[in-house]
């Protein structure tokens, strides 16, 4: 089934996990411009839940997932506000601990490295992106600005950690804006370039080629 063109009218959605509508949206896949699954929001966060059972992986939506849940069981509740069970509460609670355990190495990272060069070589920079060289082992660095917002990508050949952060911002407020990697691989990727940053090995270029 190959993408609608603009202005068409697209087929109703059926999930090809469990043969159902929804209404909360879905997740379509794509391989060379060909629609090869879609897949409703409920069965892709039950999928990313799974996943991260199996593997320990996080992932940006789980995040949000994670969030979302967590903040009503953390007020007592056994229901969300569509009256619907908060399921899988035991992982909620261990995946929002591991989240706490990243932020506490963000905002190392950002006293370290984001205040300790990367933010002023970022503000002075002529481009909007700019790469660490050379890379940290297998682990590499980049960062992009946009309208007043800086984002700082640590990443590896399987795993990634997308910061955000107030451009010119003094006080400590960069958080976590996506992840593709389990606990120890955050704060390992992390670790590594606040290491690095912190012996002078890393240098920050300006870079066209970085983008979001």
């Amino acid at each position: 089934m190959p993408m609608p063109e603009a202005g068409s009218t697209e087929p109703t959605k059926v999930c090809s996990v469990c043969g159902k509508h929804s209404d909360e949206g879905y997740v379509e896949l794509y391989k060379d411009h060909v629609l090869v699954s879609v897949t409703c929001r409920g069965c892709d966060i039950t999928r990313r839940f799974d996943r991260h059972r199996d593997t320990g992986v996080i992932t940006t939506w789980l995040v949000t997932e994670v969030a979302a849940r967590n903040y009503d069981l953390s007020r007592g509740r056994t229901v969300d506000p569509r009256g619907r069970p908060i399921e899988r509460a035991d992982e909620v609670r261990a995946i929002a601990a591991s989240l706490e355990r990243i932020q506490i190495a963000v905002r190392e990272f950002e006293q370290a490295v984001w205040f300790g060069g990367l933010q002023k070589a970022a503000r002075a920079s002529r481009t909007k992106g700019m790469r660490g060289h050379p890379d940290v082992g297998p682990v590499s660095l980049i960062s992009y600005t946009m309208a007043g917002r800086a984002m700082v990508t640590i990443e590896d050949a399987t795993t990634q950690v997308t910061l955000i952060t107030i451009e010119d911002e003094e006080k400590p407020c960069m958080g976590l804006r996506g992840i593709e990697a389990t606990e120890a691989q955050a704060l390992a990727l992390l670790k590594a370039v606040r290491e690095a940053w912190a012996a002078g090995r890393v240098e920050m270029r300006e870079d066209r080629g970085v983008s979001v």
